[in-house]
């Protein structure tokens, strides 16, 4: 068994003769803030390795990665340093990543995945890593796993490598809507809730909507290729077959929304999102305790939620398990701050549907998922 590495972009005519064979350097620079890459010089993912038969040579940029950057409270891969091939005879076994990653973050996860193409541009082999805790610099092996058996250096015409970033959100809440009785639920906040209740009762005349947000701070949009939003049912007894559920982006408009502390009876304290306010500054009383300019403006989109949905709405059964995604590229790419509001399509009809926040719990909380590459 051979191992060839990823470490100059050279190769000399001696070197094609040699057993083990330096692989020219895979370029690539990874560096993601909580929620996306962090802006660096050079791609966020360059492209490929070409591969000319025997031996390897090299497409990427220089023999050492020098781009490096900063960045807050999220593990992700800040900088790639290459693979490292090893071979069984002529075919690729195993590639074994290597890099760095932030010490902070446990919660969110990077997998880089890398796949051989052919020159039909047909994949032959893959094989990932997925990066998750606190490391600083990381070096982890895996299979390939061929298709439909493992690929020969010779047929590999591509290596293609591909980041996929998992985001945990960092707030979500549901605001109660406009009820008969009890009137005072338009003001109570539910950020400590474990579900996150998206519903219409016709017969209370009760309307419940959900937020969730990331951390946007630092995305740069270099080398992304799609952004979704990723949510999980808690439970859809009490939903109706094929009714649907629609995301709008939050605009940055008047004060960003709060989380708050508010859970069912338990009012909580401080600020927080409810019905009227996008922050009410004490979520203990029956008050509209924000500015008009803080408010949720109602039942209406165009004010302080988008005008028309991020996405195509997906349809729910009842009894529905599992995930539901929506595609939020276009929202990620223009920049947007606050995260989004996930309603009932059409609010006329009563159904309720309950997605896990992330109180309870992070397998099952909100994601973004990021991916990068070609």
């Amino acid at each position: 068994m051979e191992t060839h590495r990823i470490h100059a972009p050279a190769v000399d005519a001696a070197s094609r003769s040699r057993r083990r064979q330096r692989i020219g350097l895979f370029a690539v620079i990874a560096a993601v803030s909580t929620i996306g890459v962090l802006a660096v010089a050079a791609p966020a993912i360059a492209a490929s390795v070409t591969v000319k038969a025997h031996p390897v040579l090299n497409s990427g940029a220089g023999s050492a990665l020098t781009a490096s950057s900063t960045f807050s409270s999220s593990g992700h891969v800040s900088r790639f340093n290459g693979l490292t091939y090893t071979f069984s005879g002529t075919t690729i076994s195993q590639i074994n990543f290597r890099g760095a990653k932030t010490t902070v973050g446990t919660n969110d996860s990077s997998t880089i995945s890398a796949s051989f193409l052919n020159s039909a541009g047909t994949s032959i082999g893959s094989a990932s890593t997925t990066l998750t805790g606190a490391l600083t610099t990381f070096s982890q092996t895996s299979t390939v796993v061929g298709a439909p058996s493992l690929p020969t250096y010779s047929a590999v015409a591509k290596t293609k490598l591909t980041l996929t970033e998992t985001l945990v959100a960092t707030r979500d809440a549901f605001i109660q809507g406009p009820s008969a009785a009890p009137a005072a639920t338009i003001h109570d906040n539910e950020g400590a809730n474990t579900v996150l209740t998206v519903s219409r009762n016709t017969a209370t005349d009760r309307t419940n909507r959900a937020v969730v947000s990331f951390d946007f701070a630092t995305i740069s949009t270099t080398g992304l290729t799609s952004a979704t939003l990723v949510l999980t049912i808690s439970s859809a007894a009490s939903w109706v077959n094929g009714d649907t559920v629609t995301v709008y982006r939050v605009n940055a408009s008047g004060t960003d929304w709060t989380q708050g502390n508010g859970n069912g009876a338990t009012k909580g304290t401080g600020a927080g999102n409810t019905w009227n306010c996008t922050s009410d500054t004490d979520i203990t009383d029956n008050g509209r305790d924000c500015a008009v300019a803080d408010r949720w403006l109602g039942a209406d989109p165009g004010g302080t939620w988008g005008a028309t949905p991020t996405a195509a709405a997906v349809a729910i059964n009842q009894n529905q398990t599992g995930t539901v995604s929506f595609n939020v590229t276009a929202d990620v790419v223009a920049g947007t701050t606050r995260g989004w509001l996930i309603k009932k399509t059409v609010e006329t009809t009563t159904a309720s549907v309950n997605f896990s926040s992330r109180e309870a719990g992070v397998g099952v909380a909100p994601k973004l998922v990021l991916v990068f590459g070609q």
